[in-house]
């Protein structure tokens, strides 16, 4: 094919693009025309309108990543696009809600209505696993959260909000930060090998042939509370989404549906996820103030460890129970122990001792010899010959 039939193919591809309303697809194809015909009038004047509409106005590269620029057609803000795919953009100074491809205010929202939770902003750049992102978006949701307790060894619900931050790569590649105000977690899209939805009253699911059926840590009906930058689908406040999710190893896996104003699924993702400490996310966007403020608070519990354990070894912080006749003052049994020497599960056990005087009334007494501005706590409970519980005695010291 000649130059000329390409520029000819191009053109009247631009020209169903206009008409479609595909104005950023078209604007984006207009240098391509000029890049095989620099003189071409037809592509310089549409290029031109394009601008003059306040649609995109050019594209620029920030730290590697590509940048489109779109006049907010409310307040004329300029927003920047940062992925390709991005459908619709959400003003940051007066919340209007813009579709991408032709440019109309498709809805609002109030502007910073909620806050983040910590320190990350839209545009911000950080590394995961040694690939590079840039934060475009974040969804704010409420959900009813239905969630394990291994202990109780049943569910409990309470309502929890969260962060679903969107993160687009230098290779246009989307994952996410899950972030609440007790955790984080980095969250990439993957397809399953058993991809499945289960039903709300599900209990245990596996989505990877090599998972046996784990139990669902977690069961959330949630709804969209708020969202700005920008996303590939167009968010929407009171959006309804359930999620499911459990744990395998060292990662969770969850599916979760976004609904339709039926209630029924319209669209179905995957993903897995890894555990992050504030100390990650602060590390990976370079964030020096609180990499600081994180790291003088770990040297900060190591020093208190330190101090702890040597405190422990050298057996200065002793429990001593004394086991006493309380009319004739006479002691019948005493222990002395250091707190290292306590097992979480089964503490220390001393004795057996006898109390061979019937009737008598005896006393537990616990002290313990502890620096100063120091705080520990203790107990002691009194067994008989069957290892049943008869008496107890506890403190803070």
């Amino acid at each position: 094919m000649s130059d000329k039939q390409q520029v000819d193919a191009a053109l009247s591809k631009l020209k169903k693009l206009v008409e479609q309303g595909k104005y950023r697809e078209a604007w984006m194809g207009c240098d391509e025309v000029l890049a095989l015909d620099s003189g071409n009038e037809v592509a310089a004047q549409l290029k031109r309108e394009i601008e003059e509409r306040g649609l995109l106005m050019k594209q620029t590269a920030s730290k590697g990543f590509s940048v489109s620029t779109l006049t907010c057609p409310r307040c004329s803000a300029s927003l920047s696009i940062h992925s390709a795919e991005a459908e619709s953009i959400t003003c940051s100074s007066c919340g209007a809600v813009t579709n991408i491809e032709d440019g109309n205010v498709i809805a609002s929202v109030q502007a910073n209505m909620f806050p983040p939770y910590s320190f990350i902003s839209l545009g911000d750049e950080g590394e995961f696993f040694g690939k590079k992102y840039q934060v475009i978006g974040r969804v704010r949701c409420r959900a009813d959260l239905k969630e394990w307790d291994s202990e109780d060894k049943r569910y409990y619900t309470e309502p929890w909000t969260y962060d679903e931050w969107v993160l687009v790569g230098e290779s246009k590649e989307y994952a996410y930060l899950y972030e609440d105000s007790e955790s984080w977690a980095f969250v990439e899209p993957f397809t399953p090998s058993k991809p499945n939805l289960p039903k709300p009253t599900q209990t245990r699911m596996s989505l990877e042939t090599g998972h046996p059926e784990q139990r669902l840590d977690e069961f959330a009906d949630a709804r969209i509370s708020y969202f700005e930058g920008e996303f590939t689908w167009t968010p929407k406040a009171g959006e309804r989404i359930h999620s499911f999710e459990y744990t395998y190893g060292h990662q969770s896996f969850s599916v979760e549906a976004r609904l339709g104003d039926d209630g029924k699924p319209v669209e179905v993702e995957f993903f897995k996820s890894t555990p992050q400490s504030r100390l990650d996310i602060a590390r990976a966007f370079g964030k020096q103030q609180i990499l600081k403020e994180e790291q003088e608070k770990q040297e900060a519990k190591a020093e208190a460890k330190k101090w702890a354990n040597g405190f422990f070894a050298a057996g200065a912080l002793l429990l001593v129970l004394l086991v006493g006749s309380l009319f004739s003052g006479s002691v019948v049994a005493e222990y002395s122990f250091s707190f290292n020497q306590a097992t979480p599960d089964e503490g220390v056990i001393r004795g057996p001792f006898a109390l061979t005087k019937t009737g008598a009334v005896h006393t537990l007494e616990l002290s313990t010899s502890i620096r100063d501005n120091s705080w520990s706590w203790g107990a002691v409970e009194l067994l008989d010959e069957q290892q049943t519980p008869i008496s107890a005695v506890e403190g803070e010291f």
